[in-house]
């Protein structure tokens, strides 16, 4: 693992035959040499000074030494956006971003709710959904003796509802009485919809694996419900449907469309 350390006072050389930099930053340094830093122009490699350079001379890519201008400036990041080289890290989640949804179950007249972000579709045909339990949850044994759940996929009305539903236990909280959620009956399993939330997937465990601190049920997908509102014919609008989304701790909504399926190959 590289030690990091401030240094001040640093001499950066960009090798190119217009011009080096002479700046004093503070930085915090990874014990690599080579920093990348691009502009909207060109791109360019740094080399941080050692101290046996010649300060009136730098070499280009093919070591011809050359004669180039000094200058010193002071660094800012809308002209200079200075990346250090990648840095492997120890294994970790580092997967981001991920939906946020609300997962109910039901099992002998006992109904709960969990939030999960760690939900994902795993198979087109048949229609698949995996969610990551571990198996302290409440939620994992009802689910794991039912062999059903409800995906329920809340809109950023119910942010702080949902994040409330992953902070409490259901084994001694009423998390439907206490977000005041509204359950309706499902089509195809007992586990509830929750109405507030515009879409709501029903599934039946055809899988459990054990991974680990999580087990992963996946489920077939036996039933969509959908809100008329957020409805364009038969296609979902996520603008109108508000999803959040979850990176490593912090809620986001879905922001700016970028683009759509397809369309690089289009243009």
């Amino acid at each position: 693992m590289n030690v990091v350390s401030t240094v001040h006072l640093l001499e950066f050389y960009i090798l190119s035959d217009l011009f080096y930099l002479d700046c004093q930053v503070d930085v915090l340094l990874h014990f690599h040499p080579t920093f990348i830093a691009s502009n909207c122009l060109r791109r360019f490699t740094i080399i941080i000074s050692d101290g046996t350079h010649n300060t009136d001379e730098a070499k280009d890519s093919t070591g011809k030494a050359s004669q180039v201008q000094k200058f010193r400036a002071n660094v800012f990041m809308n002209r200079f956006t200075l990346l250090c080289m990648k840095v492997v890290k120890n294994p970790m989640i580092a997967l981001y971003p991920s939906g946020v949804v609300l997962v109910t179950s039901s099992y002998q007249g006992k109904d709960n709710i969990i939030t999960l972000a760690w939900v994902c579709t795993a198979c087109f045909d048949p229609p698949m959904v995996a969610c990551a339990i571990r198996d302290t949850r409440h939620s994992y044994g009802l689910i794991k003796k039912s062999g059903e759940f409800v995906v329920n996929i809340p809109s950023e009305e119910i942010v702080r509802e949902t994040d409330f539903c992953g902070q409490v236990s259901g084994l001694n909280t009423d998390k439907f009485s206490e977000c005041n959620f509204t359950k309706v009956k499902a089509s195809q399993v007992d586990a509830p919809l929750l109405e507030e939330c515009p879409i709501n997937i029903e599934c039946k465990v055809q899988h459990i694996i054990t991974l680990g601190t999580h087990d992963l049920f996946i489920g077939e997908v036996v039933a969509v419900n959908a809100d008329e509102k957020i409805l364009d014919g038969e296609t979902i609008s996520y603008r109108k449907a508000s999803p959040i989304v979850y990176a490593r701790g912090d809620y986001w909504t879905l922001g700016e469309l970028k683009g759509s399926y397809g369309f690089s190959k289009k243009s």
